[in-house]
Formats: C-alpha cells, sequence, structure tokens
C-alpha cells in the first residue's frame, strides 16, 4: 500500500512549536554591530522568539489549567509566533545568497556531485496549502486514498469511523519547515521560519536536491504522479514495483545525517570523525518519541508510518555510516537499496545481504473472479507487524514479535453485486420481494451480517427494474423510462460508496517460530472486537501428527462468526498463518488448498508495496512526516549540542 505514505498529511503535529536550535559559539557569533550579519538577524529573532513564548505562557497560566491541554497552549503559542515571524525580503535575500555554499557542504558531505543549480523560492503559507492539498481533488489520488484506506480499515489499523481524506484535508501546512519538491525540482523555503532555523534546515533539504540530480528521486522510488493507477489483481507479484518505503527511509537518512555534520560544521566535527556523536544519536533513536513527537488523537499506524523515515532511516543510514563509512551509507544505499522494511528495521540483514522472504500468496484470480472483482493487493511487512504488536499487544509485543515476521501478502476483493454489461441476478427469483411505494428512488439498504454472510447479490424488487440491452437499472417506482427505454437520470444512477462490509481479504504470512505465529494469531483475534460485532468463536482441537505434515490439519485453528461474516484464523506446518475474512466455508476451503498447495519462487522476491506504506503514494502523507522529521531532528539537534563530549573539547 504504498500509496497511501506518500501524502503528506500536512496534519502537520499542530500542537508541536517549533524548537528553537541550540546556540552556535560565541565565537561564531561575534560579527559586525553595523553591518548585520545572517547570525545577527537570526538572534535577534531568536531573542524576539523566546519573549513571545515566555508571553504566551504566562497568559496560558493564568487562564483554567483544566480548560487547555498542554496541546492546546502549544498550538495557541505556535499560532500567535507564525502570525507575527515573517522574514522579510532583505533576510530572504541573505538566505538565498547562502545556498551555493550550503549546496557545496551538501555535496562535499554526501559525495553526490552536483550537476546545476538548485532553483528555490521563499512562499507563505497560503501558496504551500495550495500545494498539498491539490492532489486531493484529483480523482485518481482520490481513489488511490480510498483503495488504501478501506483496507487499512480491514486489517483494523484504523477506526472504522476514521475519515482519512477529512483528516488529510483539515491539516495545516504551519508545521512544515521548508520542503524539496522533486516534480518542480525546487526548494521551497517558508516565509514564518527564523533565519536561524532555515539554515541547518536549507542543508536537509539541498541534499535532497542532490539526490535529485544524481538519482532522479521520482523515478528511483518508483513514482510517477502522471501515471494511472494500476489496476487492482488478485495476486502479489515479484516483479511489481519496488515499494518505497524502504527507499524514503535512505533518502531522509542521508540528509538527516547532512544536516547533524552541518550543526557540528562550527565546531570542527563531524559524525563520521567522532564516534561519541553516533552513539548520541542512536541512543536518541532508540529512546521513545512520546515527549518529542507530538502526534494527538490520530491512529498508531500514522504516526509510525510518519516516524517511519526520519527514526528509522536514521538509525538505518548511523549504522551504514559506522560499519562502510561515507560510500556505503550513501552511494552504496543508492546502488543497492533496501528492499523492504525489514531490511531498514534490523540493519544487519541489509548489510549481510540476506534473502528477502518469497511471494507465500497464489494467484487467486481462477478461484475468484467468479464472485469478486479485485481491489487491492500487497505486502504486510515487519513495520505493520510492529505497529499491531504495540496497538493491540503488551508492552514487549512490538520488540519480540516482528523480528520473527518472515513474509506476509494480502489480496482483497470486492463482491461483484452488479456491473455494467450484466443482468442483474436476483438472489431468490422464485420468492421475490414485495414492492414497496414510494416517491423516492430504490435505495437498497443491506444488513450487514447477512450480506457479509452471503457471497449472493441483494435481491431486488422486480418493479424496481427496468431492462434494456446489456443492463439493469434500478429506478423510481413512479418514473418513466426515458425514450429509448433508458431511465430518467435520478440519485439511484450515482455509485454507491463501499465499506469494509463489501470486502472480502486473504492474508497469509510465515513466521521463525511457531510462538511468534501463536501470538500474532492472539493479538489479531483480540483485535477484532474493535471494528467488528463478535457473534460467536469456535476453536478447533489440534491435530495429533506432526507438525511438519499439512494432510491432518491445521495445527491451531479459531472461527469467528461475526458481522462482517466469519474470520477463520489458522497456523500451519512450518509456521504458515492464514488468515480468511468475509469469505464462506466453501470459498475458503478454495483458498486454503490453493495456499497450501503453492510452491514459491525462491529466486524471485516480492517486492510489491507494503501495507501502510501505500500512503507514502499520497503526498498530503508527506508534509505530515515533515512535521515530524523537524521535530525528531530539532529535538536531536539540542541534544547534540549540549553533550558533554562536545562541551568539553
Amino acid at each position: 500500500m504504498r500509496q497511501l505514505i506518500r501524502a503528506a498529511i500536512l496534519f502537520a503535529l499542530l500542537a508541536s512549536a517549533p524548537a528553537a536550535l541550540p546556540q552556535q559559539p560565541a565565537a561564531q557569533q561575534n560579527g559586525n554591530q553595523n553591518t548585520q550579519s545572517l547570525g545577527d538577524i537570526a538572534r535577534k529573532q531568536r531573542e524576539l522568539k523566546e519573549q513571545q513564548a515566555r508571553t504566551a505562557g504566562n497568559d496560558s497560566n493564568t487562564g483554567s489549567q483544566g480548560q487547555k491541554s498542554l496541546a492546546d497552549v502549544a498550538r495557541e503559542q505556535q499560532e500567535k509566533s507564525l502570525q507575527e515571524v515573517r522574514t522579510s525580503l532583505q533576510d530572504s535575500q541573505k538566505l538565498f545568497a547562502s545556498i551555493n555554499e550550503t549546496l557545496d557542504f551538501a555535496s562535499k558531505e554526501s559525495g553526490f556531485a552536483k550537476h546545476n543549480a538548485v532553483k528555490h523560492q521563499l512562499i507563505g503559507e497560503a501558496e504551500v496549502k495550495r500545494q498539498m492539498t491539490q492532489n486531493l481533488s484529483n480523482s485518481q489520488e482520490t481513489q488511490r486514498l480510498s483503495r488504501s484506506e478501506l483496507v487499512l480499515k480491514k486489517f483494523g489499523f484504523l477506526p472504522p469511523n476514521f475519515d482519512l481524506k477529512t483528516f488529510l484535508m483539515s491539516a495545516s501546512p504551519r508545521g512544515l519547515g521548508a520542503y524539496y519538491d522533486p516534480r518542480t525540482k525546487m526548494v521551497n523555503l517558508l516565509n514564518w521560519i527564523e533565519i536561524s532555523e532555515q539554515l541547518p534546515i536549507l542543508s536537509h533539504e539541498l541534499t535532497h536536491a542532490l539526490q535529485d540530480q544524481n538519482y532522479d528521486l521520482l523515478r528511483w522510488r518508483g513514482y510517477n504522479p502522471d501515471q494511472p493507477l494500476p489496476p487492482a489483481k488478485m495476486r502479489v507479484d515479484s516483479d511489481d514495483e519496488e515499494e518505497s518505503s524502504a527507499r524514503t527511509a535512505v533518502v531522509e537518512g542521508q540528509a538527516q545525517i547532512v544536516y547533524y555534520d552541518y550543526l557540528l560544521k562550527p565546531y570542527d566535527k563531524s559524525l563520521l570523525d567522532t564516534p561519541e556523536f553516533l552513539d548520541i544519536l542512536q541512543a536518541a533513536v532508540n529512546r521513545t518519541y512520546d515527549d518529542i513527537v507530538v502526534v494527538h488523537n490520530e491512529p498508531l499506524l500514522l504516526k509510525e508510518s510518519g516516524l517511519f523515515p526520519y527514526r528509522e532511516g536514521l538509525s538505518f543510514e548511523l549504522e551504514l555510516l559506522r560499519t562502510g563509512g561515507k560510500p556505503m551509507a550513501f552511494a552504496g544505499a543508492f546502488a543497492r537499496p533496501p528492499r523492504d522494511t525489514h531490511d531498514v528495521l534490523e540493519p544487519e540483514a541489509y548489510i549481510s545481504n540476506r534473502k528477502s522472504p518469497a511471494s507465500l500468496m497464489p494467484d487467486l484470480t481462477a478461484l475468484l473472479s467468479d464472485k469478486y472483482e479485485a481491489y487491492d493487493s500487497g505486502v504486510v511487512g515487519e513495520l505493520e507487524v510492529r505497529t499491531m504488536a504495540k496497538q493491540f499487544g503488551r508492552e514487549d509485543d512490538g520488540l519480540t514479535l516482528a523480528p520473527n515476521w518472515d513474509g506476509g501478502a494480502y489480496v482483497a476483493v470486492k463482491r461483484i453485486t452488479a456491473t455494467a454489461g450484466k443482468t442483474l441476478q436476483l438472489a431468490n427469483a422464485d420468492k421475490p420481494a414485495p414492492a414497496a411505494a414510494t416517491d423516492q428512488p430504490t435505495s437498497i439498504v443491506v444488513n450487514k451480517s447477512v450480506q457479509a454472510a452471503s457471497d449472493k447479490p441483494i435481491p431486488l424488487s422486480a418493479d424496481k427494474l427496468v431492462a434494456t440491452s446489456d443492463k439493469t437499472i434500478p429506478v423510481s417506482a413512479d418514473k418513466p423510462a426515458a425514450a429509448g427505454g433508458k431511465p430518467a437520470p435520478s440519485a439511484a444512477d450515482k455509485p454507491i460508496p463501499i465499506s469494509t462490509h463489501d470486502l472480502a481479504l486473504l492474508y497469509v504470512s510465515r513466521w521463525k517460530t511457531l510462538d511468534a505465529a501463536q501470538r500474532f494469531l492472539q493479538l489479531y483475534q483480540s483485535s477484532l472486537p474493535k471494528r467488528v460485532t463478535v457473534l460467536d468463536t469456535k476453536t478447533a482441537e489440534p491435530p495429533n501428527c506432526s507438525n511438519d505434515s499439512s494432510s491432518c490439519g491445521p495445527l491451531w485453528s479459531v472461527r469467528v462468526i461475526t458481522d462482517d461474516g466469519p474470520i477463520y484464523l489458522e497456523i500451519w506446518p512450518k509456521n504458515l498463518v492464514i488468515i480468511a475474512q468475509s469469505f464462506d466455508e466453501t470459498t475458503v476451503n478454495r483458498l486454503r488448498q490453493a495456499v497450501l498447495l503453492h510452491v514459491p519462487n525462491n529466486k524471485a522476491k516480492s517486492s510489491t508495496a507494503e501495507l501502510s506504506m501505500k500512503l507514502f503514494e499520497l503526498p498530503e502523507f508527506q508534509a505530515y512526516q515533515e512535521e515530524i522529521g523537524r521535530q525528531i531532528y530539532s529535538s536531536f539537534s539540542q541534544q547534540l549540542l549540549k553533550s558533554s563530549y562536545l562541551n568539553s573539547k
């Protein structure tokens, strides 16, 4: 689902006010008092900001403490600051004058050649908002978003009533610091960010420009905004596009290394030549970010996906830097990119060039195409497993369960009810439903529990149907057909939005241990009541036979009856997990047989996009990630520059 993550949610984690970077050494700050340097301007802006923060803090203390949360206070402080802090034309000219110098620095630190000058502009909030929201008005992006959102809800990663599009559209660009747009080849600097913060951020964004000049970021990450949304399929191919999540972690991790080296430049230090700084950053990465990143009222998956390129990306690049120096961390990571989130989460797997798990999912087209149409397919990777473990499990599940993941894929399908070019089939033709007199167009109200448990189309009253040459169309009871036998346009002609109840899902995964497979299914089962109504649960007795033979049945099996249809949870020999959701028993038997007889191609890897990583496809999600990244590297910067090792030298 890599569509879902390229989005840049713009939610911008509004609760967090931008943190000022630590002061530079005094020797660096002494300048000519008559001709104000960039540092002089930065100090004055910093002093202004600190004064504003103190004033806002005093104001917040005079009110009722029970009325406002810390997030509310922080948001008010940020909004007040944004209203007052603007980069003047004179300041922006000095900022632009530093671009070439900063670009040279980024080129030297990364080893990426500078081929062209980098376009840049200073823009305001309205322009950022326009750029970030215009994508969701695109029908293709809307389709991409809807497809990903429903599958995430089906798995339980998003609450049933969560509206991802509304969440994205309500976002604010104010949490951004700056951003490079690989489509326009433009570095966008923001006129509400202080000069003191712009320069280090600029080193980060110019690193992206160098990456783009040398490797074409859009193509390298497998993203073409002008390419039509690929048709859904009932298989997970080994020759699909490389998923972009792990590659995005490389892109952001490298830019962060250059960013921190820029901060250390006044001290004549760098991460590579000072191992102590590598340890400081790695320790910061390993700590929890609940006190650093302010993500309120969002599903955990959004936070984890937003953190991934910055937190895990930095950790991954630090390990490469420590192991193979800059050649491995920069050019090497582009020449041999990590293949999935497992590579990024466990850098030793990448360094040792371990084989990727083969696809466990057979082609289901022949089995399902008579009753279903393809909706989505992909990989549930180690990041999603870790997120689920954190969301539904014990405190230690995220650390112990995810590393035991050994591959997994899903196929989501939609029930066929009525499509153009086919006559609508009545489920109970011999017992048609009685006609209901009404002046409104026919509205089909479906009992979700009945629909989920059946693969048959919902019956319509015969007097609500008008047959044409190639299709049958519901019409209003009192509206005559138009000339040519076609009904007059009505609300009934509009597409009916689908929900998770219209989808069925097959998920197959393998685990390194039987205990890990059992724990995963326990977590999955425990999460079901949060999104469906559980009506009954039946646990089968384990067979008394060898763990290596699938001929005597599953080693562990639970059937959960819900208003979303039956859900089968099974463990088979060799720690193979099968989850079939909202299929009837006959179909489940056929799917199970296909999975058990499937012989994976061990020479081919499953490179289909991971589920949550499809968020990366959405430009709006990128702003969400940018704000998370800004909070992380601002916090880490303070820890780095305040370290006792640095100050003792």
